[in-house]
């Protein structure tokens, strides 16, 4: 069973994912590093969700049953987290050392992995601690 929906459509940039939806530019349809990439993307979502879910149960059993309204936010909870900037970062570098792992190496889309470098950079890394994490 999947665990993500897919669709095909001309975006920029050519990956996103939303919640459990993922979209790739069409001309990426061969690009399975940038898939794994936004699959990441997509568990990172189910965990956060999970999690908040997690923590509105424990709120509501053992503080305050109102603040089990907290579990109502949990499929936004990704999107809060993503906006911070130190998070932000951890999130796209796991989600690049996938891409990297699978995207790059002969007859793959990708030569080396200096786009990842620069995607780490455009995130608000060090390039040094860039080329260093994603070795």
């Amino acid at each position: 069973m999947k665990f993500y929906s897919l669709k095909y459509r001309t975006r920029t940039p050519p990956g996103g994912q939303k919640m459990w939806k993922v979209e790739i530019d069409p001309n990426h349809r061969v690009d399975e590093g940038l898939l794994a990439h936004e699959l990441v993307h997509v568990k990172q979502w189910y965990a956060a969700m999970l999690l908040t879910f997690l923590l509105g149960a424990v709120l509501w059993y053992w503080v305050a049953p109102v603040l089990g309204f907290l579990a109502l936010a949990a499929p936004w909870a990704h999107g809060a987290l993503y906006r911070v900037k130190a998070l932000r970062i951890l999130m796209e570098l796991h989600a690049y050392k996938v891409h990297v792992k699978i995207g790059v190496g002969p007859g793959l889309p990708y030569r080396d992995r200096e786009f990842a470098i620069k995607a780490m950079v455009g995130h608000g890394m060090d390039a040094k601690d860039a080329r260093r994490a994603l070795g």
